[in-house]
């Protein structure tokens, strides 16, 4: 077992296709139809950048309209209620999200936008109690996931994920750069994602002509 680059931003590329693959191919003997829902839900959240709750509250109306995949997820920024985060999709984002879709098209033969678009197995739309699927249940799909990756599962987590966005997003992004693109209010929030080596130099004002 190796342990994947990991540091203060996050999961290498390597690594996070080695997990995509992983979460892709689902448990043995299981159903292939959960790998589409997991594998889904990694490459939204290491490109969307959300917080854990936010990924897992997602609808299907956040990420579906009109018979289609959306081209981009928007959000309501946290302290601004007027304004709206956006965040593009990739296609291997869109077609991941698309598989899933189409799993749950099939079973309910139909696509409800209120549905939670991550739902746990035993919180179905069809169970009586529709439900999200909890942070437990995503711990523990993504640890063993790493593990059958051939990862280190230790830094295999949500917060990976978040981390794993904000690398490839800016690399050479300034503190008040990256609060927004993890939708974040404080810059020392940002610099818990960042190697302490890497923190004051990134620290510049946020007026270029302040000393």
């Amino acid at each position: 077992m190796t342990s994947p680059e990991y540091h203060a931003r996050g999961l290498s590329r390597s690594a996070v296709e080695a997990m995509a693959g992983a979460l892709s191919a689902g448990l043995a003997g299981d159903s292939h139809d959960w790998s589409r829902r997991d594998h889904a839900l990694w490459r939204l959240g290491c490109t969307a950048g959300l917080r854990q709750y936010e990924l897992l509250r997602l609808q299907i109306r956040h990420v579906y309209a009109d018979g289609a995949v959306l081209e981009a997820l928007a959000l309501p920024h946290r302290a601004k209620p007027r304004r709206t985060d956006v965040r593009m999709l990739p296609l291997e984002v869109r077609q991941a999200l698309a598989d899933w879709l189409a799993v749950i098209r099939r079973r309910y033969g139909r696509l409800d936008p209120d549905w939670w678009l991550f739902f746990s197995r035993k919180g179905q739309p069809d169970s009586g109690h529709h439900a999200p699927l909890g942070r437990s249940g995503l711990w523990d799909t993504l640890k063993d996931a790493a593990t059958r990756a051939q990862l280190d599962p230790a830094p295999v987590s949500a917060k990976s994920m978040r981390a794993s966005f904000l690398r490839r997003r800016r690399p050479e992004g300034n503190l008040f750069s990256l609060a927004e693109d993890l939708r974040v209010e404080t810059l020392e929030s940002v610099a818990r994602f960042l190697p302490p080596g890497e923190r004051a130099a990134r620290r510049r004002p946020l007026n270029p002509h302040e000393n």
